[in-house]
């Protein structure tokens, strides 16, 4: 270890007052031992080094902070509580145009025929987005309770131009935490019976869910649909449907 002259370079012992390179007198206080030097040099890249690794994590953390919070963000939609007075009478008649009918034996002869009533001409119906909301959480029995891991409290439906719609259901996690499944979907009747309909995106909260990844929503909602027996009724008698601003026109 030695004091190295900063005019000429050249090491000196530590007691050396002149370098004896150069023949400069060296001022001992202005100068450090270059093991010193060295250590300082490390604890200043040290320190670089952890103040790179606190903003790096605080990053991350803030990242993971923003993630869970856009996964339990609420999702928005139509509550149900602003349904028209007549909402669940206009279903009750809804239900029981699409309710199965018992078979009737078929009637023999000449006047049987004569006597056969014509089949009634499909009606038409109207739901906003508010009504049909309301009558559905109805019909499906929500909200729910109990202790299982996903627990559906809500179910709600915004009718959108071109016979699309946002379906949103809560879920409670743990029966305490809620959680929004949403999807966009577009609907096409192509016949008595006929309704397709198609998923064109789905997110949880706000967190989009690309490819694959949707079906993680969309078997949250799924369940609710296909066991309401209302909903199945009426998909096997629809004729028509389509939907303008914030309502759904359809024929049974």
């Amino acid at each position: 270890m030695g004091l190295k002259c900063p005019d000429c370079g050249t090491d000196n012992m530590l007691t050396a007052i002149f370098c004896r390179g150069c023949g400069k007198k060296l001022n001992l206080a202005e100068m450090k031992p270059d093991a010193i030097a060295k250590d300082e040099s490390t604890k200043k890249l040290r320190r670089k080094t952890t103040l790179a690794e606190k903003i790096t994590y605080s990053v991350i953390c803030t990242i993971l902070i923003l993630f869970i919070l856009a996964l339990f963000c609420p999702a928005g939609g139509p509550k149900g509580n602003s349904a028209s007075p007549d909402a669940e009478k206009r279903f009750e008649e809804v239900k029981k145009a699409a309710a199965p009918s018992a078979p009737k034996k078929k009637k023999r002869g000449k006047k049987a025929e004569e006597g056969e009533e014509a089949p009634a001409g499909a009606k038409e119906y109207s739901f906003s987005s508010e009504d049909a909301t309301f009558v559905l959480n109805k019909a499906m029995g929500l909200p729910r309770s109990g202790s299982d891991q996903v627990v559906p409290t809500h179910f709600s439906i915004a009718f959108l131009d071109g016979n699309a719609a946002k379906v949103v259901v809560t879920n409670k996690l743990f029966g305490a935490l809620p959680m929004d499944s949403v999807c966009k979907v577009t609907f096409n009747c192509t016949g008595k019976g006929q309704l397709d309909v198609t998923v064109t995106s789905a997110r949880i909260g706000l967190v989009p869910l690309p490819g694959g990844l949707s079906k993680f929503a969309i078997e949250k909602i799924r369940p609710l649909v296909d066991t309401c027996n209302d909903l199945n009724n009426i998909k096997g008698k629809v004729q028509s449907a389509s939907s303008t601003g914030d309502n759904l026109t359809f024929k049974l």
